[in-house]
């Protein structure tokens, strides 16, 4: 809902003129996408610390790579998925060509699982601070600009009808590289605050 809002607000801001619209729709739905990671973070693994979950899950032994799994993909249903489902809606609102959808489909489906595992690092880092937010989004959002950067890259490369490979080979490589470290320094942390 408040996607929708959001975007609502912005295309009444910039008026009728759908070029405009256009030329930057794109950008302002990955833009919406990182805001909506940033928000939905904090209620990830912050309760379960605050409620003695966590605690109970190391006493437990239970599998952290399984827990900090679960989380990602839990904050990625909340934020990525809506993303994805509504994207053509987003699209059309937005009047985006039909023929840029599969490309932004495609940039989404790369990109937000990334924003997704930085959100969860985030929050582990930041677990127990006392500004957590700020704290969490001075963290996350450097991380994450370059995501929006290779999306939104490949998207205008597209729409300019030039190669898309090395956007995306870049946007792929960030999902790799979050897959590999964002869970390892996510149990760290969650282990050394633990003790």
């Amino acid at each position: 809902a408040l996607l929708i809002l959001s975007l609502m607000l912005f295309t009444f801001s910039l008026g009728p003129d759908p070029q405009q619209l256009a030329s930057l729709g794109a950008a302002l739905l990955w833009a919406l996408a990182l805001l909506m990671s940033c928000q939905q973070e904090s209620a990830l693994i912050e309760q379960d610390a605050l409620d003695g979950c966590l605690e109970q899950h190391l006493l437990k032994r239970t599998s952290m790579p399984l827990y900090i799994a679960s989380k990602t993909i839990t904050h990625w249903a909340m934020t990525g998925l809506p993303m994805l489902v509504l994207a053509p809606l987003l699209a059309h609102l937005l009047n985006l060509a039909t023929s840029i959808l599969p490309m932004l489909m495609l940039t989404l489906l790369l990109g937000t699982p990334t924003l997704s595992l930085l959100a969860v690092m985030g929050t582990c880092l930041t677990l127990g601070a006392k500004n957590g937010f700020i704290l969490r989004s001075l963290t996350i959002l450097p991380l994450s600009i370059p995501v929006l950067i290779f999306a939104s890259g490949a998207l205008q490369a597209h729409s300019a009808s030039q190669s898309t490979a090395a956007h995306l080979s870049l946007l792929g490589a960030s999902l790799l590289i979050a897959i590999v470290i964002c869970p390892v320094v996510s149990i760290m942390t969650i282990q050394d605050h633990s003790t």
